[in-house]
């Protein structure tokens, strides 16, 4: 018989080679007829690519359905992209309604895909349409009237993995750090070739221990979620440096998308560090107009006032509200489903980072300084302040997890005679009491 968790390692391997070949195929056509590589990188590219292939087909032979998707998804955001391109200026505010254009991309980039290319790759065209539906909106926005040509729309939109238009990859000029960029390479296949082995290995040792009743206890469920967030991400990660390498081999330079945010002690210094791409797309594009349009001063004459600080407390909550929003409209195009809980766990976070500056303000205005500067007070600020992090994170955790599935307690005598027919428990009822005062006599 064939062991479950083996046959679990080897689905989460495939749609995880499945997954790299889709994303990777941009790169190796970009190294193939970009006039900056030299021919090491062009072989070195078409090598690793045509491995990489080779061995997705031997772990996960690939279906018919999956080359059809994986050619109309390719071909659909090149058509899409050359599209967003051409009609920059006509797409770009106050030309076209922000909203508008962010619902609008979301549409054309993520949904349609979505319903039109079910199967095997839909998790990586997804994944890609979200990265394009961002990018489109950036490039609308802030592209202006620079004249790009259409070989750099395209290389942003499908090899640059920066999310913002200004911010996107700096040219080397023609010198790639080839040692240090296929340093960066290996260690990110190496962490998203771990990463199926981990999810499967907490998932065993959650299997092996169901029936004990240390797994109904907080210090199992939380180190579960913390280790399930852990592993999260270490494949996001994995994924940031791989791409980071191949951008390095292709001549590029592109900022840490993890600025390790597990060194982090608060919720602001956390979401600072996590995923700095899509951080920097929402602060740019949704807390920066949201704070600056909704301050109302007193001096302006508008009603109602709305002073800085309440004006960005609700940007901050606006932000993290659609984030959760957008996570959950993925988890629905999916699975078909949705609990929100995304959402419940992005607006968790928003409150917290206004409740954590709150309190850091108030003990800053309230408590003298040469008291904040004693050792003793600060390392007890510190450890509580660390602590409650922690719990925020398996909160967060859980939120947005689904739910352990821990198992139920055996059923008791009670349990078992509420279990039967009320038909059969009420005849019943006539036929002890003769059989007790039997017993009796």
């Amino acid at each position: 018989m064939t062991n479950p968790t083996l046959l679990g390692l080897a689905a989460e391997g495939g749609r995880t080679l499945y997954l790299l070949v889709f994303l990777l195929t941009p790169y190796a056509a970009y190294a193939l007829v970009a006039r900056s590589a030299s021919p090491g990188v062009r072989l070195a590219a078409i090598a690793c690519f045509l491995g990489l292939v080779w061995l997705t087909t031997k772990v996960s032979p690939p279906a018919p359905e999956f080359v059809a998707s994986y050619v109309l998804g390719l071909g659909y955001f090149v058509i899409l992209a050359i599209a967003v391109w051409h009609f920059q200026r006509l797409l770009a505010p106050p030309h076209c309604n922000r909203a508008g254009l962010l619902a609008l991309a979301g549409t054309l980039f993520v949904a349609v895909p979505a319903i039109a290319l079910p199967g095997p790759l839909s998790f990586a065209i997804q994944l890609k349409g979200w990265e394009l539906m961002f990018k489109a909106y950036s490039f609308c926005a802030d592209a202006g009237s620079s004249k790009v040509s259409w070989t750099r729309a395209l290389f942003f939109f499908l090899v640059d993995p920066v999310l913002v238009f200004p911010e996107r990859a700096k040219d080397l000029n023609g010198q790639p750090a080839l040692w240090q960029s296929s340093r960066r390479c290996l260690i990110g296949f190496f962490m998203l070739a771990l990463h199926g082995t981990a999810f499967f290995s907490v998932d065993a040792l959650l299997s092996a221990w169901s029936k004990s009743p240390f797994t109904t206890s907080y210090l199992f469920v939380g180190s579960y979620y913390l280790a399930r967030l852990l592993i999260g991400y270490w494949a996001h990660a994995g994924r940031a440096s791989f791409e980071i390498g191949l951008m390095g081999l292709l001549g590029y330079s592109i900022p840490e998308r993890y600025l390790q945010p597990l060194y982090a002690r608060s919720p602001l210094e956390f979401w600072r560090r996590w995923n700095t791409y899509v951080g920097s797309w929402f602060r740019r594009y949704v807390f920066f107009p949201a704070a600056v349009g909704w301050h109302r001063p007193a001096t302006a004459g508008r009603f109602p006032v709305m002073s800085s600080m309440v004006s960005k407390s609700l940007a901050v909550l606006a932000t993290f509200l659609l984030t959760g929003l957008l996570h959950d409209y993925s988890t629905y195009l999916r699975f078909g489903t949705s609990e929100l809980g995304m959402l419940a766990c992005f607006a968790l976070n928003g409150v917290a980072i206004l409740v954590w500056v709150g309190v850091a303000k108030l003990l800053r205005t309230t408590i003298p300084r040469r008291i904040l500067l004693l050792r003793p007070v600060r390392a007890t600020i510190s450890v509580i302040s660390y602590v409650a992090f922690v719990h925020l994170l398996i909160l967060s955790a859980a939120l947005a997890i689904p739910r352990l599935p821990l198992p139920l307690p055996p059923p008791g005598p009670r349990a078992q005679r509420s279990e039967q027919p009320a038909l059969q428990r009420v005849a019943s009822v006539g036929t002890e009491r003769p059989n007790a005062a039997r017993q009796q006599r």
